[in-house]
């Protein structure tokens, strides 16, 4: 922080709160204890900040001041145990370069095609083993062990593409008089707080470099599908070894697809952590930058779910159909996986200028009044986010709200049905809103350069489809028992 601002930093190391007593100033300095935030308050103004915590029963301590040496100096029982120049530690260490190769496996990766892969003949079967699978199946068998409405001002609980809190006035700190003089209005209006979590290991081991752009990109559409606009992003970088060339190549492309992906979408990293070394005897894991990004939704009733609203609205998908690509959007998908027992293929490609084009439209959309359900298409593609969106809303302690859906595909011709179906192209969105509206949701989104098309509305107790090569349906209850009870039995 000193070297950033140009200034030096004095600190009291009797001042810092430990765990553990008689611990070495080497000890306290380098202790990576979790759940801690080092700030920098305006002089004058340090009481205003120690009641805000004392408001919600977080500890505090001053430890230290501002300088203008450049110097961090640490001061412990007395001693002064620390005096560097700032800028030397965080500016001008020296930096590893290690050695990055690219991994052997990824010419097979690559050279994968669909000859040999069978086409899907049971549609309907095929999506109940996508939504029974632990990366797609609802997770509430987690997120109910615990009381996550505990002083959140929960708005959109778990399920749909983001989570939606409203940040109170009595949670804002009062201003000061003085403060209040300055901006002539003492009221801090309240927030919409939308917050989403990604990462799709799998992309990032067949293509680290797409796969992490695509985990950024998924991870603001979910946002944009929730009428938010992103503010910033955290990551989790969970990664193999960094000392085997292979694997910190690995590392190295993912990190530069998270940079792209965050300055593309304007989600500047404003923190993180780094998890290395996650490996076994067995192998490393999949290179897994989980990136979770915050975003802003102006207005109450700009925020938007993915469960389809009221019979009879019209459900319109926003983005291309197919990947105009050897492999159809089917690499890597989670349909290769569960249904062909192959993690294999180039993932989909994510194209940053077509997805913040998507972005902005949604929101205009969104914003404009239109649309009354979003949710982005993702693993499992156009098949899952249809049925995720007849059956994720739930109006009661185990008690869902199901409604189908009568979706037509049938004008979509000479494509492979598991590609329509399974495939998972980016930048996709399903929509509904009423039908009055469809034609000038399509028609708006087609002016932005979106490509967008009517399949279907939304009725009846059945996710029915019909293609180019015939019809399918799937029971509602059906598909919600495989994607709501699947992981509690693989629990049990």
């Amino acid at each position: 922080m000193a070297a950033r601002a140009g200034t030096g930093i004095e600190i009291e190391l009797d001042k810092v709160p430990q765990r553990a007593p008689n611990m070495s100033s080497y000890e306290i300095m380098l202790s990576e204890s979790q759940e801690r935030m080092l700030i920098v308050v305006h002089k004058g103004r340090e009481e205003e900040v120690k009641r805000i915590f004392d408001k919600w029963d977080l500890p505090w301590s001053e430890i230290g001041i501002i300088t203008d040496t450049g110097h961090m100096k640490v001061r412990h029982g007395g001693k002064l145990v620390v005096d560097i120049p700032a800028r030397k530690i965080a500016d001008e260490s020296p930096v590893y370069q290690r050695e990055a190769v690219e991994p052997g496996y990824l010419k097979d990766v690559r050279a994968f095609r669909l000859d040999g892969i069978a086409d899907t003949t049971t549609p309907a079967e095929d999506l109940k083993k996508l939504l029974a699978w632990p990366s797609i199946a609802s997770k509430n068998w987690v997120y109910r062990q615990y009381d996550h409405q505990v002083r959140d001002g929960s708005v959109v609980l778990p399920g749909s593409d983001a989570a939606v809190i409203r940040i109170k006035t009595d949670s804002l700190p009062v201003m000061s008089a003085e403060l209040a003089a300055k901006v002539g209005d003492p009221k801090v209006s309240e927030k919409l707080i939308a917050m989403t979590v990604d990462c799709n290991g799998g992309y990032v081991y067949l293509d680290p470099y797409e796969g992490a752009k695509i985990a950024v990109a998924e991870a603001c559409r979910n946002l944009t599908c929730s009428g938010a606009l992103p503010l910033g992003a955290t990551d989790n970088l969970n990664m193999p070894s960094p000392l085997k060339p292979e694997l910190f190549w690995q590392i190295k492309e993912s990190v530069r697809g998270l940079a792209e992906g965050c300055k593309a979408f304007n989600a500047p990293v404003t923190g993180g952590n780094c998890s290395l070394y996650n490996q076994s005897p067995a192998g490393p894991i999949d290179p897994t930058p989980t990136i979770s990004v915050v975003g802003l939704i102006e207005k109450l009733e700009h925020v938007t779910t993915q469960w389809f609203k009221d019979e009879g609205d019209a459900i319109i998908l926003l983005g291309d159909a197919v990947e105009a690509t050897p492999l159809l959007g089917l690499g890597g998908s989670a349909y290769l996986q569960v249904v062909h027992g192959k993690k294999n293929g180039s993932p989909p490609r994510c194209d940053l200028e077509v997805a913040k084009t998507l972005h902005t439209t949604l929101i205009g959309l969104i914003q404009s009044g239109l649309v009354k359900s979003a949710h982005d298409c993702s693993e499992g593609g156009l098949a899952v986010a249809l049925a995720e969106s007849c059956i994720s809303q739930l109006i009661a302690r185990e008690t869902p709200r199901l409604i189908g859906a009568q979706i037509d595909l049938s004008q979509i011709k000479d494509v492979r049905l598991d590609a329509l179906l399974f495939g998972e192209t980016q930048s996709r969105v399903v929509i509904s809103c009423k039908a009055l509206d469809a034609v000038k949701v399509v028609e708006r989104a087609k002016l932005m350069g979106v490509p967008a098309v009517q399949i279907g509305k939304v009725g009846g107790d059945h996710l029915t489809v019909k293609t180019a090569g015939g019809e399918f349906f799937a029971p509602l209850t059906e598909l919600h028992d495989a994607w709501w009870n699947s992981i509690a039995r693989a629990m049990a």
